[in-house]
């Protein structure tokens, strides 16, 4: 369907014309498919739209080049259309590659930077610097429901206080979209780009306590909300409502989210004799073939069975979610997978018990507890961002939770290298072996289990390798091919990791390590085939 734009898209770019903005919408509102229309508009002439999941770079990639013809990719993923430069007009990039053409350490020349301490660092960045700037769901990355630090958050706020400042002298704009930022995180947001940036937000009366807000009201959903939590983890719930689950599939379609890989397998196994093919399992550990296969099969499927992966810009299309508790704003882009574009007189969300171990903390139980409060109180409107007849908006429980977060010390030393004009990339790389990512608390690693290619990060390859992963060998990629670490490599790789799994920056630099010793782009971790069960994922995570 071709795209059409709303009154935000319209606002966004009036303000544009002037200042940054921030648009909050509501989930299937449009602000992904809206940005190669506002590109247009305000005659730019390429978009660099950056995005915190690969999932989401393949969908707006595909969506490109649907619907415009032209596109091309800024991110590790083995597709044709690679601009690593972001010299293309219609450029969609991974926020990690984002980062590191930004602060000088440009991944198509990472090994060689790494050993040299130079590279092209200022033609990405030329090119970031003609171009419409987008962090298109900002919520995953700045995680406001982490009262701790966070990498991401941090280079959020460093990244928009440098771009804010030198979009005043040079000719580029920056948009920050997002459904679900509590307000005081978009206050600290919007204070981050100044001199100047606006908010665009489609509601009535959100966001009370900001000025330099604009709201339009062009947003209504005839969708009632039915919500329900309940004290028991998805493997029970599962086992004693399945009649349920099996009438709801029949003529609708059910979503069940979990929090970790082995529970969304679990989940998986338990349904698969009663569904089928009729079932489709998502979660960021099945290979790049895998993933996309089963991407393509959820329109079609009666059961997705997921994990966090889905909850952003994946088109479920849902009438039931079951999911693990989780922060709001986790739970709200969940449920924002339902009722997108079929006619649902009511939505459906189940709302358990976290598990043991999850990823979340407390913050899921602080949820859970809250949600069954509101829901047994009068119900939850989890898509617009004001009240509406089903209840309370999420946005008035994420900001009751998600307010509360400190920053990492090293923010505005990431401001000072991306505005300096004279760089020491020395001092960049130092940066980056303390850091281990700009974005992210554990850096990611290619694993090769037979033919299947998947990414995962250090700190869950650490662990895989005490639960008894083997490893074949690991091999350094380069430009024009492939070079095979020596065994006493390897093997001393192999054990960092052991010795680092609580520390990943401790992991991380062995990894850069090896980096600027082979001058290598990446490594690629190789495991036996049989590791890999096909359309499942990795055996170790069942351990």
């Amino acid at each position: 369907m071709p795209f059409k734009p709303k009154a935000a898209h319209e606002e966004a770019v009036r303000l544009l014309e002037e200042s940054n903005v921030v648009m909050v919408a509501p989930t299937s509102y449009g602000k992904s498919k809206g940005v190669p229309y506002m590109q247009d508009r305000l005659k730019l002439p390429r978009s660099v739209h950056s995005m915190p999941l690969r999932s989401l770079v393949i969908s707006q990639y595909n969506f490109l080049l649907r619907e415009y013809g032209e596109a091309c990719h800024a991110s590790g993923l083995q597709l044709e259309g690679k601009c690593p430069y972001f010299g293309g007009k219609r450029v969609v990039s991974t926020v990690d590659y984002l980062s590191l053409n930004l602060l000088r350490l440009p991944p198509a020349e990472l090994g060689w930077a790494l050993k040299y301490s130079y590279g092209h660092y200022e033609y990405p960045r030329a090119n970031l610097f003609s171009s419409l700037v987008v962090f298109d769901e900002a919520h995953l990355l700045s995680e406001p429901w982490s009262g701790g630090e966070s990498a991401g958050r941090d280079f959020l706020h460093a990244s928009l206080e440098a771009l804010g400042a030198l979009s005043q002298g040079l000719r580029f704009k920056v948009l920050v979209a997002t459904a679900t930022l509590p307000e005081v995180e978009l206050k600290k947001i919007v204070k981050k780009m100044k001199p100047k940036a606006e908010v665009v937000a489609v509601c009535k009366g959100c966001y009370g306590g900001l000025r330099n807000i604009k709201r339009v009201n062009d947003f209504s959903s005839d969708v009632r909300w039915e919500t329900e939590a309940e004290g028991v983890t998805l493997l029970n719930y599962l086992q004693s409502e399945l009649k349920r689950v099996e009438d709801e599939a029949s003529s609708g379609k059910v979503l069940i989210v979990a929090n970790t890989v082995k529970e969304a397998i679990k989940a998986a196994e338990l349904l698969r004799p009663y569904f089928g093919s009729d079932l489709v399992l998502v979660h960021g550990r099945l290979s790049e073939e895998d993933k996309k296969n089963s991407v393509n099969k959820i329109e079609k499927a009666k059961v997705v069975v997921s994990t966090q992966v889905i909850e952003a810009g994946v088109d479920v299309d849902a009438t039931w979610l079951i999911t693990e508790a989780a922060p709001v704003s986790s739970l709200a882009q969940r449920a924002g997978r339902l009722c997108r574009s079929r006619d649902c007189d009511v939505a459906k969300v189940t709302v358990l018990a976290p598990s043991k171990g999850d990823p979340y903390g407390d913050a899921s139980e602080k949820a859970f507890k809250t949600v069954k409060e509101v829901a047994e109180g009068g119900g939850i409107e989890w898509r617009e961002l004001d009240d509406t007849q089903s209840g309370k908006t999420f946005l008035s429980l994420i900001n009751a939770l998600e307010s509360n977060f400190k920053p990492y010390q090293t923010k505005s030393t990431i401001t000072k290298i991306i505005t300096t004009p004279l760089p020491n990339i020395k001092g960049i790389k130092e940066l980056l072996d303390e850091l281990c990512s700009f974005v992210r608390d554990s850096a990611l690693i290619e694993l090769r289990a037979g033919e299947e290619r998947l990414e995962v990060s250090l700190s869950w390859l650490a662990g895989a390798l005490k639960r008894g992963l083997e490893v074949s060998g690991v091999k350094a990629v380069k430009f024009g091919g492939e070079e095979p670490l020596s065994e006493g490599d390897v093997s001393n790789f192999l054990k960092r990791l052991v010795k680092a799994k609580n520390s990943p920056k401790a992991s991380c630099r062995a990894y850069s390590t090896l980096l600027e010793k082979y001058g290598a782009l990446s490594l690629a971790v190789e495991v036996p085939a049989d590791e890999y069960r096909k359309g499942w994922g990795m055996r170790v995570d069942l351990r």
